[in-house]
């Protein structure tokens, strides 16, 4: 019996990652390479997709992992409501259509992306580092998070996921991804909702990848018209 929930677990991870990078490598064949650039808009069901492999990957006991990420939902989703009507805290900004439909000027999708980033992010750090301290481990996360953010400002502009009133991203919106993603951490590891679910990492892995080579492109993209302008 042991042995067959085992192989059973190990053929659902495998078939997550299979899915999880077929997604991310169309996805970047058809947007950075103009296969298929409408495909852009399918943001929203991507998302998706990979929160759903992440929480059918889950171990964690039904209630509280439902309980748990709808938590992390809503602070992701208030805070970036917060932020896009005030600009107080991440700084002036607004939402393009990618990320499909808005309350409130606010991508309903954009709590689930929140989930998919720390999460992912603090699973990563918990297996490099399983014996350090909770403040450690938060830490390193919202480390993470702040870099991953980084490389993700100019193709999300780019492709006009969301825009800054200022032209390029503020101090203020790094300062607050790392003490907001420092705080879900802590949270989640008090609560000890972390766990050995690598599809939450290879979901985050496949984003950051994403974002990486799309943004090469987009380089290459403008240094060639630069070359040819001269």
């Amino acid at each position: 019996k042991l042995s067959l929930t085992r192989d059973i677990s190990l053929t659902k991870q495998h078939l997550s990652l299979i899915v999880l990078f077929a997604a991310y490598g169309t996805g970047i064949l058809c947007i950075g390479y103009g296969l298929l650039p409408e495909l852009l808009y399918a943001t929203p069901f991507n998302l998706l997709l990979t929160f759903g492999l992440i929480f059918w990957n889950s171990k964690i006991e039904l209630k509280r992992i439902c309980l748990f990420m709808l938590f992390i939902y809503l602070i992701g989703f208030v805070v970036e409501l917060i932020g896009v009507n005030t600009g107080v805290i991440f700084g002036a900004y607004e939402y393009g259509y990618v990320l499909g439909p808005k309350v409130l000027h606010t991508p309903i999708i954009i709590g689930i992306n929140w989930i998919i980033m720390v999460y992912g992010g603090l699973i990563l750090v918990h297996q490099i580092i399983p014996h350090r301290s909770i403040l450690l481990k938060s830490l390193c996360t919202a480390a993470l998070m702040v870099a991953i953010d980084f490389i993700l400002e100019p193709v999300a502009m780019h492709y006009g996921f969301w825009s800054w009133s200022i032209g390029d991203a503020p101090i203020a919106n790094y300062i607050a991804w790392f003490v907001i993603s420092c705080i879900i951490s802590m949270i989640t590891l008090r609560l000890k909702m972390e766990e050995d679910n690598w599809v939450a990492v290879f979901g985050l892995l496949c984003i950051t990848v994403f974002f990486i080579l799309l943004n090469n492109q987009i380089t290459d993209q403008e240094w060639m018209s630069f070359t040819l302008a001269m």
